[in-house]
């Protein structure tokens, strides 16, 4: 069975999936409990992609995205570079997170 992503190369979706994925991210990034999610679309980045870049498993990504997991330093600062973005933009996604899971 054909993967997600192959069908979309093959319909030549991929420019209307990355609009789709920013204009989601933009309407997200106030939102307690998305706010960090919106980071990684933003970027461009799947759960299990950004995982990867973070080497942890896409479970840990899920806990971090809802609040559920607490951020050390150098989460913050891994999750920045993986995203492109600051440390306080980071910071302030994830305070926005867990304040939603509270």
């Amino acid at each position: 069975m054909a993967e997600f992503r192959d069908l979309i190369r093959e319909f030549g979706l991929e420019d209307e999936i990355r609009t789709a994925r920013i204009e989601l991210a933009l309407a997200w990034e106030d939102v307690p409990g998305r706010a960090l999610k919106a980071l990684r679309l933003r970027a461009g980045l799947e759960q299990r992609d950004l995982a990867a870049r973070l080497q942890v498993s896409p479970r840990r990504v899920a806990h971090l995205e809802s609040g559920r997991a607490d951020m050390s330093d150098d989460i913050v600062y891994d999750l920045a570079q993986a995203l492109g973005v600051s440390c306080s933009q980071v910071i302030r996604a994830a305070t926005l997170d867990h304040s939603a899971s509270a």
